[in-house]
């Protein structure tokens, strides 16, 4: 929401400005609200993202608490594992400053 920008928003998590759009279309539809809408300097959020993100934020903060925690995650604890079938989008640094922009 802090970017106001499709293709800011995807450098920020490592996603294109063209998968941004399709990922804000699905959502757009899940909630039958256009999300945001064109704006001098950007995209507005529309008052219902305002009013989602109020809900929404505490609890992405307390996730970000731990899984952004570097303390909390000791590679070496044990042994690594390969995960050929995961997304490239499922590093942790995308979703900490992902979090981190709300």
């Amino acid at each position: 929401m802090s970017e106001r920008n499709a293709t800011r928003t995807g450098q920020r998590i490592g996603m294109s400005q063209a998968a941004v759009s399709g990922a804000l279309s699905r959502v757009r539809t899940v909630f039958h609200d256009p999300l945001f809408v064109r704006a001098p300097g950007g995209l507005a959020p529309t008052p219902r993202v305002v009013e989602l993100a109020g809900q929404i934020r505490p609890a992405l903060a307390a996730l970000a608490d731990v899984i952004c925690d570097a303390d909390a995650f000791d590679p070496t604890a044990r042994p690594p594992h390969p995960h050929p079938g995961a997304s490239p989008h499922a590093r942790l640094p995308p979703w900490c400053v992902l979090v981190g922009g709300l």
